[in-house]
């Protein structure tokens, strides 16, 4: 028989981790916590920003196509 490649492993998986104690202090939930109030923060300014690029690339092809005519 001839080997084509096959990934060869265990079927079975191994065993789970322990969980760090920095799961428990509270410190991770923190960071997590602190990172959401960035992201929210910015959410706002970044889909202004996206929806000004999106009217200005309507524009810019209107005009074309205006100009096209």
């Amino acid at each position: 028989m001839a080997d084509v490649a096959w990934a060869h492993g265990s079927l079975v998986p191994p065993a789970t981790p322990v969980a760090p104690a920095s799961l428990d202090d509270g410190t991770a939930a923190a960071v997590l916590d602190e990172a959401e109030a960035i992201i929210n923060a910015v959410f706002g300014e970044v889909v202004a920003d996206m929806n000004d690029k999106r009217k200005n690339k309507k524009k810019l092809r209107d005009k074309k196509k205006k100009k096209d005519k």
